[in-house]
């Protein structure tokens, strides 16, 4: 067996949690220790002639690659974050003509050196996350071990010293074959003061790597499992490997040791109507040449929130009336496989304080030293290409003495948003707070002037509150031609246009830095899933609202219920989103005072605007109610 020393001391000091990185002796350890000392091979050959063995081809070598991990000094950190930092890279490689399976391994560590780690002293490694991904596969985020469950199987030490091992990852190696990996540790970002048992600890362990010759009529496929749940659905996602040449021709699942359900080929399996508590999922597959893999199982917990961290505040959930709502997005069709997505959101929704000032969802906050409001905490797509949650924010009309931001051409020509003039004023005038061009009632440019405390518009961003806007987030930039009937103009199918690719010819699916880096500000507008989802649905409910095509909610009583209890309902006119209408190049839609959502006017229509900006990772709320009369307030954090 092949080993790579990685040590890694973890301290808790006072409030914080310090991780560091030993990298003297690690290049030395990694050069003197790539080698064969534990490593085996089973070979049985029975026959009733002459035996003739030879095993001197029998060798799986690993090659060390690049830099090895160096975290330095930093804090229990998220996924997102852990899976950024610098991997250790290593290939394994089979020199001979024979198959080989190999199993990798991380091994808890009794010493360092000559040093003896009491265990009271040693870390529990349920704090630990990790990630062994090959290099050009995403790979899945796991707890090292633990009481939510655990993403590793425990195996037997192969290492002297070691109080404890646990599997990562298996496989098989065709002769001559090699493969490359990426191996990430971190400390789980939940981990907290409070526990107790994570207070100046250490934690070293090492990698090991097992490979046994196999003969190919004895290779079975492998198979991973990924869960996932949303709304007491379970959803089990397996990622199978079958050998060379072969196929796999049936997937099973299992839950909490119920009868084996037959997926037939679906490497995606829904368990629905789970109650909630903890649930164990099974899958196995087997190939074309009728051979099973190992039962692979994994544990994850349902449970219902009544209540959630709002950037460092507490807030409960409800799920009538005014205030704070979990959004689920259990099916949404281009996002679920992507890395990160969450399937749920939470969101504001009631209504407006100026409509009941006794009775009103409490969504206030200030920025730019103005009132604005939180849209809610809601999945995006970062610069990196992956899904984490942002609080999502706007400014709009009608809060106290504020000046209105007044009405504008989307465009002049067509509705690109890339190109739009009204995205180019938003991200270059208002958001730098100086004059510029400005299309309000004509084709042709005026100036606004959003650097005047006289004048007749608001003031831009300063520079604390630009300091504060994400401008690396993708806005999309989908849309829709279909959108008037209970199956294709529903809030959840709207929310899925928008993060689809139907747009007119040549357009645009959507705006991010990385595409526009000189007009890229990252201020945007709404989309219609946000006014969708801003209504408390008054005596009918959310759920009834729901049911019904935003393009009606002005007809009989969904106007009453679903449209006026919407704090996102503009009060006159019509409020632009960012949303083009797919089958035409001229227009975009919009929310009509009304309360329906529709393409009325081409972009060549002046109509009111509300600026949206996505807040950074780092922004937390220091305090305030909500309230119109105390809005939460807002700080800059770590990172």
């Amino acid at each position: 067996m092949v080993k790579l020393i990685k040590d890694k001391v973890l301290q808790m000091e006072k409030k914080k949690v310090i991780l560091n990185y030993f990298i003297i002796g690690l290049i030395l350890l990694v050069v003197i220790l790539i080698g064969f000392t534990y490593a085996y091979w089973n070979v049985s050959i029975k026959q009733t002639g002459e035996n003739i063995v030879n095993t001197a081809c029998l060798e799986v070598a690993m090659e060390q690659e690049g830099t090895p991990i160096s975290l330095g000094t930093t804090f229990p950190i998220e996924d997102t974050e852990g899976e950024k930092l610098q991997p250790f890279q290593f290939t394994i490689h089979n020199k001979c003509d024979d198959n080989a399976n190999y199993q990798i391994n991380l091994e808890s560590m009794s010493k360092n050196g000559e040093n003896v780690i009491e265990e009271e002293n040693r870390l529990n490694p349920k704090y630990l996350k990790f990630k062994l991904n090959e290099v050009g596969k995403s790979g899945k985020v796991g707890l090292l071990t633990g009481e939510k469950g655990t993403d590793t199987t425990k195996v037997d030490k192969t290492i002297k010293d070691a109080y404890e091992s646990h599997k990562l990852m298996s496989g098989y190696l065709a002769p001559n074959e090699e493969k490359n990996f990426e191996f990430r540790l971190w400390m789980d970002g939940e981990t907290t003061i409070e526990n107790a048992d994570a207070m100046d600890k250490t934690f070293l362990s090492k990698i090991s790597v097992i490979s046994t010759y196999l003969s190919e009529d004895k290779i079975v496929p492998t198979v991973e499992l990924a869960l996932s749940v949303c709304d007491g659905t379970i959803t089990a996602q397996a990622t199978a490997t079958a050998f060379k040449g072969r196929s796999i021709s049936k997937y099973e699942y299992q839950i909490d040791n119920n009868e084996w359900q037959n997926g037939s080929t679906n490497e995606t399996f829904k368990f629905s109507s789970q109650t909630e508590g903890n649930h164990t999922v099974k899958v196995r597959v087997t190939d074309n040449m009728n051979k099973v893999s190992e039962e692979v199982s994994k544990e994850i917990n349902y449970s219902e929130p009544t209540s959630v961290n709002l950037l460092g505040k507490d807030l409960s959930l409800v799920t009538q009336g005014n205030g704070l709502y979990k959004v689920s997005h259990c099916d949404v069709t281009d996002t679920v496989d992507d890395e990160g997505f969450s399937h749920e959101e939470y969101r504001f929704a009631g209504v407006n304080y100026k409509d009941n000032n006794t009775s009103y969802v409490h969504n206030y906050v200030n920025f730019n030293e103005e009132i604005w409001r939180i849209i809610g905490l809601v999945n995006v797509k970062t610069e990196a290409g992956k899904y984490e949650q942002r609080l999502k924010i706007v400014r709009t009309d009608g809060v106290g003495n504020q000046k209105n931001f007044g009405s504008y051409y989307w465009d002049t020509s067509n509705n690109d948003w890339t190109t739009s003039k009204l995205k180019a004023m938003l991200n270059s005038s208002y958001y730098n707070s100086t004059s510029g061009d400005c299309y309000t009632n004509s084709s042709t440019a005026t100036q606004c002037d959003f650097n005047s405390e006289s004048g007749t518009l608001p003031k831009g961003l300063d520079e604390t509150a630009q300091g504060m806007v994400d401008d690396g987030v993708t806005w999309n930039l989908g849309g829709t031609a279909t959108y008037t009937s209970a199956t294709n103009g529903l809030v959840t199918n709207w929310y899925n246009y928008e993060r689809g690719t139907t747009v007119p010819s040549s357009h645009q699916t959507e705006w991010t830095k990385v595409n526009d880096r000189t007009n890229h500000k990252g201020v945007g507008l709404i989309y219609p899933s946000d006014y969708g989802y801003a209504t408390n649905g008054g005596s009918k409910g959310r759920e009834d609202c729901f049911k019904t095509a935003l393009y009606n909610w002005d007809t009989e009583s969904y106007q009453t219920n679903c449209a006026n209890n919407d704090w996102l309902k503009p009060s006159s006119s019509y409020l632009w989103t960012i949303t083009p209408l797919s089958g035409g190049s001229y227009s975009a839609f919009g929310v009509s005072s009304l309360g329906y959502v529709n393409n009325n006017f081409y972009v060549y229509h002046s109509s009111v605007v509300w600026p949206v900006v996505y807040l950074k990772s780092n922004i937390q709320i220091s305090d305030g109610e909500g309230t119109f009369e105390k809005p939460y307030n807002l700080v800059s954090g770590a990172g």
